[in-house]
């Protein structure tokens, strides 16, 4: 009897040892448990964060649907997919996208890879920009350089935009404010382009191409163009304040041979 209670004792000894061995072994490799991969053949998502491991937003896929901005939210959504990137605290800080579409009696196409400042809109801009309707055709493409205000109130900006497509005053007038809020600092002017610019309008007979480098001033109006025309003429073109007045052109004539 003895025996037989003694086997039994060292049984259940036996299995407690086993248990306990299993549930360490278990708890050691818990705590070298490396991250595991996934992979994935295909997947169809609307939109892919990529985030630091506080949580803090750094970049985003996205569709058209999905493109909301980073934690200050400046524009809302838009039509164009593509992807955003964001600063160590969360604002966007460039981005690259695409749209496009048929219109009636024609078509609308944009792609920009977009570097922006500092709680700012973008600043350096890689486009291509094209727009055709019953009226015509107008096609950008091309590196533009902007100046931004130095400070974060985008809306403020956005909102004087806003009230300028809805001013009814004269045009000197709608000139003089937008060069108050320029000399202020407080709005965008695109002050370089290089690149190609192309409009047809039939009905007002434009019919201009031009490839070159064109400088304006801090009002953002034209200050010094250089570049070759349709028929492969070369032109250089300095301008006055207004951006109106060609005041001096360089006549390159064609060398004697």
């Amino acid at each position: 009897m003895e025996n037989k209670l003694l086997k039994e004792v060292r049984l259940l000894r036996a299995i407690v040892v086993c248990v306990v061995l299993l549930y360490a072994g278990q708890l050691f490799m818990s705590f070298d448990k490396r991250p595991e991969k996934t992979r994935f053949e295909e997947i169809d998502v609307e939109r892919i964060n990529i985030i630091e491991k506080d949580g803090t937003l750094k970049m985003a896929l996205f569709n058209a649907a999905k493109m909301e901005k980073g934690v200050d939210q400046r524009q809302g959504q838009g039509e164009s997919a593509g992807m955003h990137f964001y600063n160590q605290e969360g604002y966007e800080c460039g981005g690259l996208t695409f749209r496009g579409k048929k219109l009636d009696g024609g078509q609308h196409a944009s792609a920009g890879l977009m570097f922006d400042g500092y709680r700012q809109d973008q600043a350096v801009v890689l486009e291509h920009v094209e727009g055709k309707d019953s009226t015509g055709l107008e096609v950008r493409d091309g590196l533009g350089i902007l100046y931004r205000p130095d400070r974060s109130l985008v809306r403020e900006e956005y909102d004087f935009y806003k009230r300028m497509r809805e001013f009814k005053g004269s045009q000197r007038e709608r000139d003089s404010l937008e060069d108050a809020m320029a000399d202020a600092g407080k709005v965008t002017t695109r002050r370089l382009f290089v690149g190609t610019r192309r409009k047809n309008e039939p009905a007002t007979g434009t019919d201009m191409e031009e490839t070159g480098i064109f400088i304006r001033n801090r009002f953002g109006r034209d200050a010094i163009r250089l570049y070759v025309d349709r028929k492969n003429k070369p032109h250089l073109q300095f301008y006055d304040s207004t951006g109106k007045v060609l005041v001096y052109e360089v006549d390159l004539k064609a060398k004697k041979r």
